[in-house]
């Protein structure tokens, strides 16, 4: 860990906003009751070198509530826009929100998106001790009111920071769309070396490489890991919906949806786990991915991999797929039901080898208990010939 790295401490809450939003609308409407209306002014565009002293988060956020910005798409609310230190003009939005967070000072603060759709045209990159949201819309649960989407024939990465040193932040409340059919050739929704961060309440989907990277430098493992994924849905991604690095240790995720993910190539799916140290449950769903998980790539030794209370539901192929040179899997309590789409009877809910056909492994010190199973596509509970102490075996 860098001097400049400490955990991440939330410097305010999303209720905290969303009530200083709030007050300025209240005020907005008061204001219009007596004037008649109010004349937005067109978007603008501040320049680089904005100066910290021109706005005033205090007044505009609230008293106590840290160093705060607010961006506004532009098609923001009128309020968003009134109270925005930043509007936006929906060409290049990154410039306005990059301005945003990097003149935040050296102790961190918070960066509000307003409801709306930024278009960015080159990563936005995330740095130390950031709070990074938006708002989540009502109605369906893949609605989000805050929306950052990668203009046409960009492919880039929407939000990345691969710095070696890893970056401390917050991510939460916002839709990443990665825009795949016009980026042909490139781009992750998010792709980042984090360290002790949180990523909550996202909808990351239609990227042409994977969702979600959690990646790492080798070498540099201690500073990067021990993140923690709450209500993040993935969807529609070409390669992984979620993908931890060989560097990336110190996983623990619950309440992830991951489907139609891993649709180029048979070695991806709804999660590629990589690195050492990976728990998932809190009602977890992988559905209609190439394959639900996949631990290791048969090539380096991942450890300490717990999967539990997870529904694997429809997938191309294995439900969870453990690769060789991996050892102390759990997998408990997960529900798996028509596997193998791809053809009856040839892929298993559950493979143990070299590949999820084969009956070649090496794999310790696996553990599978208390699990059900169910749909007649995948031809036994699990494949698991050739491997080495399996610890129990029961469903």
């Amino acid at each position: 860990m860098t001097t400049d790295q400490k955990p991440f401490v939330q410097l305010w809450s999303v209720e905290d906003r969303l009530r200083a939003v709030e007050k300025i609308s209240a005020q907005l409407q008061t204001s219009l009751s007596h004037q008649g209306s109010l004349a937005l002014q067109a978007p603008r565009r501040h320049a680089a070198t904005h100066n910290i002293r021109d706005v005033d988060p205090v007044a505009i956020h609230g008293a106590g509530l840290g160093q705060a910005f607010i961006i506004a798409a532009w098609d923001a609310p009128p309020s968003w826009r009134a109270a925005a230190d930043y509007p936006c003009d929906g060409v290049s939005d990154q410039v306005e929100i990059q301005n945003a967070i990097d003149i935040l000072p050296s102790i961190g603060g918070s960066v509000v998106l307003s409801p709306g759709t930024f278009t960015v045209s080159a990563a936005i990159s995330p740095r130390n001790h950031l709070d990074f949201g938006g708002r989540v819309g009502s109605g369906s649960y893949t609605t989000w009111a805050t929306v950052i989407k990668l203009a046409n024939s960009t492919n880039t990465d929407v939000i990345a920071n691969t710095a070696a040193a890893g970056v401390v932040c917050r991510l939460h409340d916002f839709m990443v769309d990665g825009n795949k059919a016009n980026n042909l050739t490139a781009g992750n929704g998010i792709n980042i070396a984090a360290f002790k961060s949180r990523f909550e309440r996202l909808y990351i989907k239609d990227c042409r490489l994977s969702g979600l990277v959690l990646t790492g430098t080798a070498g540099q493992e201690a500073n990067v890991g021990g993140c923690f994924l709450s209500h993040v849905i993935v969807r529609d991604c070409e390669l992984d919906g979620i993908r931890n690095s060989a560097a990336h240790f110190d996983v623990f995720a619950t309440d992830i949806e991951v489907g139609l993910c891993g649709t180029t190539g048979t070695t991806s799916g709804g999660w590629t786990i990589l690195g050492s140290t990976v728990r998932i449950g809190g009602t977890s769903n992988f559905y209609n991915n190439m394959h639900g998980i996949i631990v290791g790539d048969g090539v380096g030794e991942v450890n300490e991999v717990q999967i539990s209370n997870t529904l694997f539901d429809t997938q191309t192929r294995a439900g969870i797929w453990v690769r060789p040179l991996n050892n102390w899997v759990l997998i408990v309590g997960n529900i798996f039901r028509n596997n193998s789409q791809a053809g009856a009877g040839l892929y298993p809910h559950i493979g143990l080898s070299l590949s999820p056909d084969s009956t070649t492994a090496a794999i310790q010190d696996v553990t599978i208990v208390g699990n059900q199973f169910s749909g007649v596509r995948s031809p036994s509970a699990m494949q698991a010939s050739y491997c080495v102490d399996i610890g129990t075996y029961g469903i």
